[in-house]
């Protein structure tokens, strides 16, 4: 059994991301504005930016293509292939990092 670990894959649903959020500031209806006034870190402009950041430096989609290939062909398959990145972060170094860092500090990294 092998398992294929993405970071950031490159796919729509970043797209919808940012259309989402860029809605959010451009409707003006009553349930937008609650939505904003709620939940202010999620419809700031550096969010905003993160999301474009993570969509733009994301992976292309064929990084797990290719790990699922070689998993499937190879003889003697991996148990894990840490694939794409993360911010141009690697995953292997990610998945060091979550080895060494205490839970909460990886959780204010990812939020």
């Amino acid at each position: 059994v092998s398992i294929v670990q993405p970071a950031m894959v490159q796919s729509a649903i970043h797209n919808h991301m940012e259309v989402f959020t860029e809605t959010m500031f451009e409707t003006d209806t009553e349930n937008s504005k609650r939505m904003v006034e709620l939940y202010p870190i999620l419809y700031s402009p550096e969010r905003k930016k993160l999301i474009q950041d993570l969509n733009h430096k994301a992976s292309p989609a064929n990084v797990t293509s290719d790990a699922i290939y070689s998993a499937i062909h190879s003889v003697k398959p991996k148990t894990r292939y840490l694939v794409a990145n993360a911010l141009g972060v690697p995953a292997f170094v990610l998945a060091c990092l979550s080895w060494v860092l205490p839970d909460r500090v990886l959780d204010m990294m990812v939020a």
